[in-house]
């Protein structure tokens, strides 16, 4: 990305697809199959994108109420989190990308925090997460 929203493949030179209101591009990662990418945002979305075609969405991820900050693509599975404190998991089997589930972080941690970096493991039975303020939240799933 540009910091302005835009994402574009170096090797072509050509724009795969700009986020609306040109918002700041945070995490990006690609599918197992190395079609499309998923893009997280400041705008609170996360979109799907084909890589080999100019400026084509898939589709919208929607679901957060503040930044996203991480994306994971795993299998038929997409991770995001979010400044909302949550980890939400997108199904991607027929394309449909519904969310299946939301996992929050738990009341115990203390002060101000958002999370900021994700990452599943292969098996996708641990999602692990840190946060700004030095935590590392893990989840089973």
């Amino acid at each position: 990305g540009l910091g302005n929203g835009t994402l574009i493949n170096l090797q072509t030179k050509k724009t795969i697809g700009l986020h609306e209101n040109n918002a700041e591009i945070w995490s990006v990662c690609l599918s197992p199959n190395e079609e499309l990418c998923a893009t997280a945002s400041e705008d609170q979305t996360t979109c799907i994108w084909k890589v080999d075609q100019e400026q084509e969405r898939i589709a919208t991820l929607t679901g957060h109420t503040t930044a996203v900050t991480g994306v994971q693509w795993k299998s038929e599975r997409i991770y995001t989190c979010a400044d909302d404190r949550t980890v939400r998991v997108y199904n991607t089997q027929l394309n449909q990308y519904n969310c299946l589930y939301v996992l929050h972080t738990p009341k115990s941690l203390f002060g101000w925090f958002t999370l900021t970096y994700l990452q599943v493991d292969e098996d996708q039975k641990l999602i692990i997460c840190t946060t700004q303020n030095g935590y590392l939240v893990i989840w089973r799933d």
